[in-house]
């Protein structure tokens, strides 16, 4: 169903793209890429990925004026989209790493689409795509990278994403969003997290953890080492299950 589903939205953005170049100019493509997440829910039987779609978008106006260089690109967002087409996400998690810093926004947003579609083995990649110049293309990699994220079970990996993902954001919105995450994980990860961020060099994130720092311990961060004093004196662990 995923294979049958990308085919039709690829087959229409190929016969967008053949319009001849005289016809496309009396309607100008627009400045940014349009989206829209489709639903139904969908399930990829060769990740155990469920509920996210490709993203139906229309062409990005090109940035760059090397046509060759943006024509090769294109060529290779295309076999990236057959790679995905016939559910081989390896490939086509490989040929989107080379163009995740495309001159082209175009294929960037067809990469944030391909790697949203990978799901949980393109979290690295969705990561560093926050930091996208273009604020459409990163916001849709945010988009991307936190239903990703919500699909992972492993409380510690989850914390180390929401690290990496909190120091790679700039918009407070988006690091609101994501420094709310913690409130679901272990008070341990939590603290020991947001610590991290805090001392990281972004200095927006690191005043959104601060901040959620207060509000989960119930003292102003001031040192490491005191918020591991406050994991000892206050954090216990859970008890397992009893047979």
């Amino acid at each position: 169903a995923a294979g049958a589903f990308f085919m039709r939205w690829t087959s229409v953005r190929r016969v967008e793209a053949k319009v001849p170049q005289a016809v496309a100019a009396e309607k100008p493509a627009p400045a940014v890429a349009e989206r829209t997440k489709p639903s139904p829910e969908t399930t990829s039987s060769a990740t155990g990925h469920t509920g996210r779609a490709p993203l139906a978008y229309r062409a990005i106006t090109p940035s760059s004026t090397n046509a060759a260089a943006l024509s090769a690109d294109e060529a290779e967002a295309e076999k990236m989209e057959e790679r995905l087409e016939e559910d081989d996400f390896a490939a086509a998690l490989a040929i989107g790493r080379k163009l995740m810093r495309s001159k082209d926004p175009a294929v960037r947003s067809q990469v944030v689409t391909a790697f949203g579609w990978i799901g949980i083995k393109a979290l690295p990649e969705l990561s560093t795509m926050l930091a996208d110049e273009s604020k459409e293309i990163a916001a849709d990699a945010f988009q991307q990278w936190k239903e990703a994220v919500d699909d992972v079970s492993d409380e510690a990996m989850k914390s180390q994403l929401l690290v990496v993902g909190m120091q790679a954001l700039s918009g407070e919105d988006e690091l609101e969003s994501c420094v709310m995450e913690f409130d679901n994980l272990p008070e341990d990860l939590a603290v020991r997290g947001l610590v991290t961020v805090i001392q990281s060099q972004n200095p927006i994130a690191s005043e959104v953890a601060k901040d959620h720092y207060d509000f989960v311990t119930g003292e102003e961060y001031s040192t490491p080492a005191a918020a591991e004093k406050w994991i000892s004196e206050n954090f216990v662990p859970p008890q397992p299950a009893q047979p």
